[in-house]
């Protein structure tokens, strides 16, 4: 398992791998596991801004934010 940590302006914050998989030696799958725990940690974070920008606009109509 590899687990991955976004902050709020983008940045990766931090990289976690599960010892089993590091035991494993198959570079190829955990560079591949790595990416794409990014990209889902990326699509939260993503994710999370719509909504609180949603919230802070009240129903406002603004082009953009929908």
């Amino acid at each position: 398992m590899v687990k991955v940590t976004v902050g709020g302006t983008t940045r990766l914050l931090s990289c976690t791998i599960d010892p089993a998989l590091m035991q494993t030696g198959d570079r190829e799958l955990i560079e591949e596991l790595v990416v794409a725990a990014s990209n889902q940690a990326l699509e939260k974070l993503l994710e999370l801004q719509s909504k609180e920008m949603g919230s802070i606009a009240g129903g406002m109509d603004l082009p953009g934010l929908s």
